[in-house]
């Protein structure tokens, strides 16, 4: 959907391709709200259907749209996969559309109604928590060691590719090191040019397909949607980076790479065996937890690339990144307010990390804090030489990044070395 004009017969045609309208039509659309993220565009409408329509149809729609031309990946998502897992834990897709000039476009059911996630900077509670870890598991066991992967669905990695991907972000090191300045540890730099210089056996792990999966791939707090009512399920949006990893990918970005070593501390084993648990009741077989426990901490290794992938990201696309406000992070009437907000380059690639989902308020109110939100994300990245060493003896890595540091170490359950 490339302009801002969404009509009753425009909508009824692209529902009733995708079958979810087989009879009727919309009479009406009522646009609420327009916003356009970092990556898309999204359209929160209210829609009448005629008395023949379908009377599930939902009336709250979510029209998304990618602002770059040629984006395809999350239609396609939603086209080739999300039939096979339903809803939940995906939201109910009513219509895909990669014709008329109308790219990507997606229609989702509109849940603010009924979910939400906390409002930055809150983590979630420990009943999201396990909500988040069933939707994955949900997720993870419907393609755990498909043969279909890599053939039908997604691409596998192979050495070449794995050391051509972090050869790319490594070359972004420099000017990493550089925008960050002295919040920047000599410690933490040096563990970053140990990752980006050792053989990448982390990363290589993804050439061995077993447990091998689909992932989600931006799985963070503000991609779930938490029901208000605090009973029911949880469901994930977002499926841009969606590719074939191992299930523990998605665990790490949700804790690792966003949580602090406090909050991890508390719930992070915890919720991994919750996630184990999860796995076998979906019938996923021989993959003992301590297995999954080493792909975790593998991929918290995998981690350290986030924070430079993300400067390089923003300088390709130059100057200024916008806000991201996602679906149930604001109220209404707060939305209808709210502006987009530009902040420099210097910022983006650090606060993204943080933010990814700002209300605007909280936002001004940290205008003037960067150099405390460069120092949380090394808190969050804190890297500990001696942790590295005993990741080495353990797992056969000659890299690692703890994400706890000298919070703490990612150590085997049942381990106390």
């Amino acid at each position: 959907m490339r302009d801002s004009s969404l009509t009753a017969k425009r909508l009824s045609r692209w529902l009733r391709r995708s079958g979810t309208l087989p009879h009727g039509r919309v009479t009406n659309v009522s646009v609420e709200i327009e916003l356009e993220t970092t990556i898309s565009k999204l359209v929160f409408l209210t829609a009448s259907y005629s008395a023949e329509a379908p009377a599930d149809l939902p009336r709250n729609l979510v029209v998304k749209s990618p602002l770059k031309s040629g984006e395809v990946s999350e239609a396609q998502f939603y086209k080739q996969l999300a039939p096979s897992l339903g809803t939940p834990p995906l939201v109910r897709c009513l219509a895909t559309v990669e014709d008329e000039g109308d790219g990507s476009t997606i229609v989702l059911e509109d849940l603010r109604a009924t979910h939400d996630h906390p409002p930055w900077p809150l983590p979630p509670s420990r009943t999201q928590c396990e909500g988040a870890m069933d939707a994955l598991a949900c997720l993870h066991a419907q393609w755990w060691e498909a043969p279909t992967l890599g053939q039908a669905i997604g691409q596998l990695h192979t050495p070449e590719s794995l050391t051509s991907m972090v050869q790319g972000i490594a070359a972004h090191l420099p000017k990493f090191i550089d925008t960050i300045g002295d919040a920047l540890t000599a410690e933490a730099c040096n563990v970053f040019e140990r990752v980006f210089s050792s053989s990448l056996k982390p990363w290589m792990r993804l050439t061995d397909q077993r447990a091998l999966t689909i992932i989600h791939g931006d799985a963070y707090t503000w991609n779930f949607l938490f029901p208000r009512s605090g009973e029911g399920a949880a469901f994930l949006i977002d499926w841009q980076l969606w590719h074939v990893d191992v299930g523990a990918r998605d665990l790490a970005f949700l804790m690792a790479l966003h949580w602090y070593p406090s909050r991890r501390r508390e719930l992070e084993r915890q919720l991994i065996r919750y996630y184990h648990e999860g796995l076998l009741r979906q019938g996923v077989s021989d993959y003992a937890v301590d297995e999954l426990w080493l792909d975790y901490r593998r991929c918290a290794v995998r981690n350290s690339t986030f924070p430079n992938f993300l400067e390089s990201w923003y300088e390709t696309r130059r100057l200024v990144a916008s806000t991201r406000v996602r679906v149930g992070s604001l109220s209404r009437p707060e939305l209808r307010r709210t502006a987009v907000v530009r902040f420099p380059l210097r910022d983006a690639a650090t606060k993204h990390l943080l933010l990814n989902t700002v209300r605007i308020e909280t936002w001004r109110s940290c205008r003037s804090k960067g150099a405390m939100a460069k120092t949380s994300i090394l808190a969050r990245q804190s890297l500990s030489s001696s942790w590295c060493e005993r990741f080495q003896d353990r797992t056969g890595a000659d890299s690692c990044a703890s994400s706890t540091g000298r919070y703490g170490s990612y150590s085997a359950p049942g381990d106390r070395r």
